[in-house]
């Protein structure tokens, strides 16, 4: 009787080690700079609402538009192509047009219909779909990335607080995450409210409320890394979002780093890039914020764009060590 209660202590003792391993202080970031952006002049769009860098190109959707899908030419953003025509016709983009984010030289577009993401290729400067996705069912789709060309992750914090995984290939749900919920009830007040993405190997979920950014595998979907600033609290006024304090407006998981958009509040936003073992590699802050960005990790480039700046697009160039 001993041997088996000496037994589940160790079991209880383990678990608690593993719980305690996986939080870790926010990390320091020793390499600090000022970047200012260069200022490239946008005629066809009023405002995007989605940018994806992928190859050659940045892709860019805009809802405001009658042509609400464009691609461009880096690094000078060079426009090569519209299409993706508004309307509830054949071939039509009947919805609010967004992208999948994905690591594949697929651009993958949601919003032709409530179920159905379209698989798009270059066809020299056009773009043509090369097979459509077809979805088990519409949910409240956010943040959709599609992982190694057969998972979808999204996330639905803004309704039910999940990140759900669904296999493209048999259509079934394999794996979500459920989030913490404060007792109010009250969605966009929750201070466990934030955005997310992710690459191949981790979900990266920034809170919107809190200095806390929280890793995920995406494989069995359970807690990898939380990086925690408990010296941070959440601000927030119920029913108040004028004086509720934001802290994380974005985030990027690119195949080397974590992008996250941090406001300072006073000082100004920050971009803190960190790598998966939740070290803090930079922090740059910016002459005009990008709060809508991509980044091309290959040659060290950010592309944004910032809606005080309705017709510029904003190129930033990454210093590292």
């Amino acid at each position: 009787m001993k041997s088996y209660l000496y037994g589940l202590l160790s079991l209880f003792l383990l678990a608690g080690c593993a719980s305690q391993s996986v939080e870790m202080p926010f990390p320091a970031f020793e390499q600090k700079a000022a970047l200012k952006g260069e200022m490239l002049e946008c005629k066809e769009i009023i405002a995007p609402d989605f940018i994806a860098l992928k190859g050659k190109s940045m892709f860019v959707t805009s809802s405001r538009s009658d042509t609400m899908l464009w691609r461009y030419e880096l690094p000078d953003l060079l426009l090569q192509s519209g299409w993706g025509t508004k309307g509830q016709g054949k071939d039509e983009i009947g919805l609010f047009p967004m992208f999948c984010r994905s690591f594949s030289d697929t651009l993958y577009v949601w919003g032709y219909t409530p179920v159905t993401i379209k698989a798009m290729v270059a066809d020299g400067q056009a773009m043509k779909a090369a097979h459509a996705l077809l979805l088990p069912q519409y949910d409240n789709f956010n943040q959709m990335h599609i992982l190694c060309d057969s998972l979808l992750v999204y996330s639905t914090v803004s309704t039910d607080y999940t990140i759900k995984k669904i296999n493209l290939i048999t259509g079934k749900p394999s794996g979500q995450i459920t989030m913490e919920r404060d007792e109010h009830g009250e969605t966009f007040f929750d201070s466990h409210r934030g955005i997310m993405s992710a690459n191949d190997d981790f979900i990266v979920y920034a809170y919107s409320y809190k200095k806390q950014i929280d890793l995920y595998r995406v494989s069995d979907m359970t807690l990898y890394k939380r990086l925690v600033d408990k010296d941070v609290k959440p601000e927030i006024r119920m029913g108040d979002m004028q004086h509720t304090v934001q802290r994380y407006l974005n985030v990027m998981a690119g195949r080397k780093y974590i992008y996250a958009l941090y406001d300072r509040q006073e000082n100004g936003c920050c971009l803190e890039v960190l790598d998966y073992e939740g070290r803090g590699v930079a922090q740059y802050s910016f002459d005009v914020a990008p709060f809508l960005f991509d980044v091309d990790e290959e040659n060290n480039m950010l592309y944004g764009f910032n809606g005080n700046y309705e017709n510029y697009f904003i190129r930033y160039k990454l210093l590292f060590d």
